[in-house]
């Protein structure tokens, strides 16, 4: 759009209207809320709530098998836990319920640190610096139409996605992760390398090494690490402390991307934008070398393939995820009327655009961090909420208020106001992260665990692709004069 701009370089294409794409995010909230209806409880919550014949009515519905039916030994194993699991409720006091719950989860140290040091390590190795801000950081680089070359970034990160579908369960978790993790470290340098040579201002003709580093670093995370860190905590503690070891490891990512966030800005004008990658590089290292002697495998059942329809409905989640995360990406330059040519050129913003809302950079970190700030308040609130009353019903829940959200900041102007609505979203979106993960863990057959788990980073990597392609499609010129602005230099981010 051209945002209403004087500028002379302004055209149709320059600036995001960054509300049309707002608008187009409220989809997968109302999918997800819509799909939910046909989605069952999970067996293993029933079973917790002293509710067995439901539960084994569900679960032989999963499986595709019937009372009394011979393929009924296949699932003997789980029907016999699913007794033990609500045998363990009726024997246990409601009062002391959560400090039992307690009890179990920290009766588990080692698998305590593998997962919430695994979250700690993909935030401070940079994933959100390169999902967030991936068009500003090719703009930095010199590289001409920045936001179709981070579409292909996001293309190249979902299609890393099908070999870790197939792979997970051959290879193994441990295999994929550590090289994961030294993928990471290796792009992350080579970034870092790039800025090193570009401080300058005078190495614009090896820009192709941060795309490449970009290309490196979003493969070699969704080909492991990406897809595997969410697992992990539904597969290795009991069931009675599932539900919390998933809610604090969620917490742990979403503390540890709220202050990275929060603070990236600063921390690159204290420093310098290498330093920062190689600081990303080391991290990934340390990650490499923890996961060589803490990560383990587990052994795998084989079971009924059927389940892929018992999860199908709680895809949305995963994908509404990856819009949220993803959605600062392409609007946070127009939102903040930071756009530049590809000469570095400052490019102005029609005066009466309502595409402009912040007027300071720490404002707009702070609507980038708001997101991780309510995932952060969803992973304290949320893993109690979805123990109560269920994971479908939590999953309900998180629907609309992420379509409240896109709502407002498709509507609003007022600053609190958007900053409100990415407090909601990111609840909505916390809530989606963990009790999507422990949804399918506990409807999947053991074998297919590591594939439908391993769908659940390919659907956040589809939305992010999606949030991508929509702020390239809704462009302005901002109502721009600026003779450099043109009909794409602007986001539509309110579309």
């Amino acid at each position: 759009t051209q945002a209403g701009s004087t500028d002379p370089l302004a055209t149709g294409s320059t600036f995001c209207n960054w509300r049309l794409v707002a608008y187009l995010c409220l989809i997968p909230g109302g999918l997800l809320f819509t799909t939910m209806f046909l989605a069952p409880e999970t067996p293993r919550w029933l079973a917790t709530r002293g509710k067995l014949e439901r539960a084994e009515a569900i679960l032989r519905k999963v499986r595709g098998v019937d009372a009394g039916d011979h393929k009924e030994e296949y699932i003997e194993e789980e029907l016999n836990a699913l007794k033990s699991v609500s045998d363990a409720r009726m024997s246990t006091k409601s009062k002391s319920d959560i400090r039992t719950r307690f009890k179990v989860l920290l009766s588990c140290p080692k698998q305590l640190v593998i997962c919430t040091m695994n979250m700690a390590f993909t935030q401070f190795s940079g994933i959100n610096a390169l999902t967030f801000f991936q068009t500003t950081i090719f703009e930095m680089a010199g590289l001409k139409d920045a936001d179709v070359l981070a579409i292909t970034v996001r293309v190249v990160s979902t299609l890393a996605n099908f070999p870790a579908l197939y792979l997970v369960d051959r290879l193994g978790r441990r295999p994929l992760i550590i090289s994961s993790a030294a993928g990471m470290c290796l792009s992350q340098f080579l970034m870092g390398l790039f800025f090193y040579l570009d401080r300058d201002g005078d190495a614009h003709n090896i820009a192709w090494l941060a795309l490449l580093a970009s290309y490196g670093y979003q493969f070699t995370y969704s080909w492991g690490v990406g897809p595997i860190r969410w697992m992990l905590a539904s597969e290795l503690f009991p069931d009675e402390a599932r539900g919390l070891a998933s809610a604090a490891t969620t917490t742990v990512n979403w503390v540890c991307a709220f202050i990275f966030i929060l603070f990236l800005d600063s921390a690159v004008q204290a420093t310098s934008m290498q330093a920062a990658f190689w600081f990303f590089s080391c991290v990934g290292a340390v990650m490499a070398v923890f996961e060589y002697f803490m990560s383990s495998e587990k052994a795998e059942r084989l079971s009924d393939r059927r389940a892929l329809l018992a999860v199908a409905a709680v895809l949305p989640a995963p994908l509404l995820v990856g819009l949220c995360c993803g959605f600062t990406a392409p609007m946070i330059d127009t939102m903040q009327n930071t756009v530049t040519s590809t000469d570095g050129e400052h490019i102005e913003l029609g005066a009466h655009s309502d595409l402009y809302v912040f007027s300071s950079t720490m404002t707009a970190s702070f609507f980038s961090a708001a997101l991780t700030l309510g995932a952060l308040i969803a992973s304290l609130s949320g893993g109690p909420i979805s123990e109560r009353t269920g994971r479908r019903l939590a999953l309900l829940i998180a629907g609309p208020l992420n379509v409240i959200s896109f709502l407002i900041i498709a509507l609003c102007k007022n600053v609190a106001a958007l900053i409100i609505a990415r407090l909601i979203g990111g609840w909505s979106m916390g809530v989606c992260s963990f009790v999507c993960s422990v949804y399918i863990s506990e409807v999947s057959p053991t074998r297919l665990r590591g594939l439908l788990g391993s769908c659940t980073q390919l659907l956040i990597g589809l939305g992010i692709l999606l949030v991508y392609v929509f702020g390239a499609v809704c462009r302005t010129d901002g109502g721009s004069t600026d003779p450099l602005a043109t009909s794409r230099t602007f986001c539509r981010w309110r579309l």
